[in-house]
């Protein structure tokens, strides 16, 4: 990767770009993801060689993580909104609403029994839905729908000066399919 990020300039996304959540890991693997685990697999010509097509076979073979939606619980949600507006020793981190974004990569850490499962990459308030959702990546053991999971909220340690001063909160979520709401496609056979 050290070649590619030389031959970046500042006009490209992947040099200007922000990294932010409570996702927190060395591995800058653990912040990709696949065509196989977002959903892909069926737009994939198997029937043809490109580089990289053993390796992919091995993914949809060996499927770790699946694409869900998070539907986020609404009492901790107001409880951190909350506590971002008025609570001066403890504060939570700000949401911006609808959009929850303060960074160009969002990676927010999606827990189970205190181990990471999964991560939460793009959450905003949804009016059809009348909750805070989020897409996730999440292990293929805490995907079905209906699992209970948590979603660490905030950047511990940032020194990002754009991110104010805030306590880590946990959110609890629960698993609902990706996509969340079926598709209406209109046909002229109503």
């Amino acid at each position: 990767m050290k070649p590619y990020r030389e031959w970046l300039n500042n006009y490209y996304l992947e040099a200007i770009g922000s990294l932010g959540g409570s996702l927190v890991s060395d591995r800058i693997e653990d912040y990709y993801v696949d065509p196989i685990e977002v959903g892909y697999g069926g737009l994939v010509d198997w029937n043809r060689d490109f580089l990289g097509r053993d390796a992919l076979k091995e993914k949809a073979a060996n499927q770790k993580r699946r694409k869900v939606t998070l539907v986020w619980n609404d009492d901790d949600v107001a409880a951190t909104i909350k506590a971002s507006l008025f609570d001066r020793e403890q504060a939570g981190r700000f949401m911006a609403l609808p959009t929850l974004m303060y960074a160009t990569f969002e990676s927010d850490a999606v827990m189970k029994g205190g181990n990471v499962v999964g991560v939460s990459q793009w959450s905003a308030y949804s009016a059809n839905a009348g909750h805070l959702i989020s897409l996730a990546l999440v292990n293929v053991d805490s995907a079905e729908p209906g699992t209970e999971l948590t979603l660490l909220w905030g950047e511990p340690g940032t020194r990002r000066r754009t991110v104010d001063r805030h306590e880590m909160r946990e959110i609890r979520v629960t698993v609902a399919p990706a996509p969340y709401f079926d598709k209406v496609i209109k046909t002229g056979k109503q």
